[in-house]
């Protein structure tokens, strides 16, 4: 019969990125940014809400996703309200740390229709 193998041979739970706190989040080639986006996050999962700066304009925004070891994957919206905001816009974020950098791509929505795509940075504000 087979030794059963001990069980210090489990693999260990992979550390996940951790990405609470303030970050800014520039998307290149839009002239839009998110600053600051505020990010709460409970093991991979990750809660957030923060303002979108278009131009002069600044809308609140929402965020959800996931992290995993080296990256965060984010889906921000706009919050539209019946008396309030009206613009319906959202940003999927992908992004992977490498060393200090976290960078990535985006997708831009206008609510169904995708506005544009391209590269998106980050940085954490120092705690």
């Amino acid at each position: 019969a087979e030794a059963a193998q001990p069980a210090t041979n489990e693999p260990e739970e992979p550390e996940t990125l951790d990405v609470e706190g303030k970050w800014t989040i520039r998307l290149e080639n839009a002239e839009i940014s998110l600053n600051p986006l505020n990010l709460i996050q409970n093991g991979e999962s990750i809660m957030g809400s923060g303002t979108f700066n278009e131009g002069g304009s600044k809308l609140q925004v929402t965020a959800t996703g996931t992290a995993s070891r080296d990256t965060m994957s984010l889906h921000v919206w706009t919050v539209v309200s019946e008396y309030g905001n009206k613009i319906d816009k959202s940003v999927d974020l992908d992004l992977v740390q490498v060393d200090r950098t976290v960078s990535g791509s985006y997708e831009l929505y206008s609510g169904e229709e995708l506005l544009g795509s391209g590269n998106a940075t980050a940085s954490r504000a120092a705690a």
